[in-house]
């Protein structure tokens, strides 16, 4: 009997952590126009990559400290809450993670995580 009432209430709570909705945070228009952010990468100091977003696009100025640097444009989109820059099937794609007044955290299609510094957010 005893078996049988702790499946139960561990059925119950399975159940109510089942139905329970992932908390999500959202892109909007708001927090990416005007946000300029670059990347943080231990592993490799230095790697430049700063985004400039403006209204449908994005500068990406991308290098290395001591070498070339290039700054192509891309169109950038929101789709369900997720940030998408570019256009062809190579797009990259961010979900955001978490966000404080400094720094974002953001995932990638392929699941890795990457953090962003703010530089500035102006509108």
């Amino acid at each position: 009997m005893l078996i049988r009432t702790l499946a139960f209430v561990f059925f119950l709570a399975s159940a109510g952590c089942a139905t329970q909705k992932e908390t999500k945070i959202a892109w909007t228009d708001e927090t990416v126009i005007g946000l300029r952010v670059a990347l943080i990468d231990p592993a490799h100091p230095k790697t430049i990559q700063e985004l400039t977003f403006r209204k449908g696009a994005v500068e990406i100025d991308m290098g290395e400290t001591d070498g070339w640097v290039t700054s192509p444009i891309y169109k950038w989109q929101l789709i369900d809450g997720r940030l998408q820059i570019g256009e062809s099937k190579d797009t990259e794609q961010w979900t955001l993670v978490s966000r404080s007044a400094s720094n974002i955290v953001v995932r990638t299609r392929s699941g890795e995580l990457r953090n962003y510094k703010i530089l500035e957010q102006s509108r």
